[in-house]
């Protein structure tokens, strides 16, 4: 995805892998805003449940879009 983004011309950072941590995450998309992100893509980590911490995240800092999509195989999609 970095490849692609940079390959059409944005101008990308890596911010590297993030633990499944509330604190964690909460500090890594605060460190994406500070740099001046004005798209943010995440991908892996915990998609739903107790544990997922970033959609609650952006629920409480933005707004939710969507959280689904109706397509099979069904994943779980988050745009805000």
């Amino acid at each position: 995805l970095l490849a692609a983004a940079q390959a059409a011309g944005a101008v990308t950072k890596d911010l590297g892998i993030v633990l499944d941590k509330k604190r964690d995450i909460e500090q890594r998309f605060e460190s994406a805003m500070q740099w001046g992100a004005n798209i943010i893509v995440t991908t892996g980590g915990v998609s739903m449940g107790d544990r997922d911490y970033i959609k609650p995240y952006l629920e409480e800092h933005g707004t939710v879009h969507f959280g689904r999509v109706l397509m099979k195989p069904g994943k779980p999609l988050t745009f805000a």
